[in-house]
């Protein structure tokens, strides 16, 4: 394959031949380390010679608030300014408003066939020739919207899996966070793991869904996606590097001498997270534990902030040289959640000199499995958090930062090369189809 490069970015000249325009559905302006991996990839994928078009899903791309409004724009305003062509339909669904109680439509998009009106009308009325169709979201909802768009322009569709989204298993352990109300949680996903699993394989059948890519291998193992893709000779690999610090900013806060005397948090706020489980280590130590980031539901949060112990303060969300701050400052980040497809956090933990323990996920375990830095528990042991944490307090981390620390950052440094893999396995994709396709209808 040939190659040159421009400004440090690897331009991949089979792009002119294969894949010359891309419609990209996901959504890249909300929290969190799935929509910060398609919204940094984005911004380089044009500069690799690759023309990108965004839809966003009408139900994710209207804001909640005048602050989510404005913050979303901007957002895309930048995307736009890196090369990135936002569908126009995307500016006017930011100018609605969203009935903030009103969740029944999109209930109905993840227990359902149901698309929304808006949706079907942006697919019915495209015109527009495309090389493939990338779905980059973890969300059941973009997988319906991207599977119809392929479907209607008779074009591959590639999805990136960021969580278990397809996965056949029993939910996704509510009832270890919530005991009998989790269990009734957990009915309910699994319901919509069996929904969208029918409708995952309804595409692999009708030869839309052509590529399956991965964060990690853990991902692809707990959905059981393997055999299926080898049955329907679909083209299935992990990204790597699938995820980047942001190494010039972090930089800026890195190798600070003297750690101050509190724990960290920080991410999302949900149930799966750990939040729960945060409360009762806050309740067995005296160490002190800031919570940075955003809830989901506002009054949860008020009926949840009742039950801190006075050592658990939440301190505000925040993003980028905020929150590096914070971390750098942190002597210990604390990661009791039930879900992790990579975990970015605790990545710019590591890179911030800050060591970390976590729960022993399958995502944790493939990516930092050899880490000391990165103290493994028992999922669902929060004592032994709470007391490896105490130990933790009293000791000079600086010896659990040895060389594969520093090899692991190098790998993770640059979304550049995130771009450039995604850009790869795309080629790979297309390389596969070689023979020709089925007719999708």
């Amino acid at each position: 394959m040939s190659r040159k490069t421009n400004k440090n970015i690897t331009t991949y000249s089979l792009v002119r031949d294969m894949l010359k325009k891309v419609l990209v559905v996901t959504d890249p302006l909300s929290p969190g380390g799935a929509s910060k991996h398609a919204r940094e990839v984005l911004k380089i994928l044009p500069k690799l010679g690759l023309e990108v078009k965004l839809y966003i899903p009408f139900i994710h791309a209207i804001p909640q608030s005048p602050e989510e409004k404005e913050r979303k724009y901007l957002n895309l305003k930048e995307l736009e300014r890196n090369g990135v062509e936002v569908f126009p339909e995307v500016w006017k669904y930011l100018e609605m408003e969203k009935e903030k109680e009103n969740i029944f439509p999109y209930l109905l998009t993840l227990t359902s066939g149901y698309i929304p009106k808006k949706d079907m009308e942006f697919s019915n009325d495209l015109r527009e020739n495309f090389s493939l169709v990338y779905d980059m979201s973890e969300n059941e909802y973009h997988f319906k919207v991207s599977h119809m768009i392929a479907k209607k322009l008779h074009v591959p569709l590639v999805i990136l899996l960021q969580s278990e989204s397809y996965a056949n298993s029993f939910g996704r352990g509510y009832r270890k966070v919530l005991g009998i109300k989790g269990l009734f949680y957990d009915l309910g996903i699994t319901y919509i793991f069996m929904f969208n699993r029918r409708r995952f394989v309804n595409a692999l059948r009708e030869g839309v869904l052509r590529g399956i890519l991965s964060v990690s291998r853990a991902i692809i193992k707990q959905s059981k996606l393997e055999r299926l893709a080898q049955d329907y000779k679909v083209y299935t690999n992990v990204l790597k590097p699938a995820n980047a610090i942001d190494g010039t900013s972090i930089s800026h806060f890195r190798s600070k001498k003297v750690k101050e005397n509190f724990a960290l948090y920080a991410g999302r706020i949900t149930y799966l997270k750990g939040i729960i489980d945060l409360i009762k280590i806050a309740k067995e130590t005296n160490v002190k534990i800031m919570l940075a980031g955003s809830f989901d539901n506002h009054k949860e949060m008020e009926r949840l902030f009742s039950k801190f112990p006075p050592n658990l303060v939440y301190l505000g969300s925040f993003m980028n040289n905020e929150l590096y701050k914070i971390i750098s400052n942190s002597k210990v980040t604390l990661l009791p959640s039930y879900k992790e497809s990579f975990s970015l956090i605790t990545m710019e933990s590591l890179a911030l000199d800050t060591p970390v323990i976590a729960y022993n996920l399958p995502a944790i375990n493939e990516i930092y499995g050899d880490i000391k830095a990165v103290i493994k528990i028992p999922v669902g042991n929060y004592k032994l958090m709470a007391k490896t944490l105490e130990s933790l307090m009293e000791k000079d981390i600086r010896e659990l930062f040895d060389p594969k620390v520093e090899e692991l950052i190098k790998f993770y440094s640059s979304w550049e090369k995130v771009a450039e893999a995604t850009l790869h396995e795309l080629e790979n994709v297309k390389n596969w189809l070689q023979l020709p396709l089925k007719t999708y209808m």
